[in-house]
């Protein structure tokens, strides 16, 4: 099941496509990168991730985020309401 997550950082907006860990194709980055953060389950993995906030269209295909440094959790739908009755939900 796709879950599209959306990250704060840096007071940048990144948004991509959470996947399992067995599915990051750079194993050895993992690994390393997971020795430093307590192990597999303290990274989360986003794919196909794109910045929000910014003019320009910029891309990752992928950022790993530590778990344990998440200071919120966004579930559900985002509804944001507008100008003259503009709904937009994400």
């Amino acid at each position: 099941m796709r879950r599209e997550r959306i990250v704060l950082l840096e007071n940048h907006i990144f948004v991509g496509e959470e996947i399992e860990v067995g599915e990051f194709p750079d194993t050895e980055a993992l690994r390393r990168q997971a020795a430093r953060w307590e192990g597999h389950e303290n990274v989360l993995i986003l794919r196909n991730v794109r910045l929000e906030d910014s003019p320009f269209e910029e891309r990752l295909d992928y950022l790993l985020v530590k778990r344990d440094e998440v200071k919120a959790l966004g579930l559900g739908r985002l509804s944001v309401k507008g100008f003259a009755g503009t709904e937009v939900e994400r």
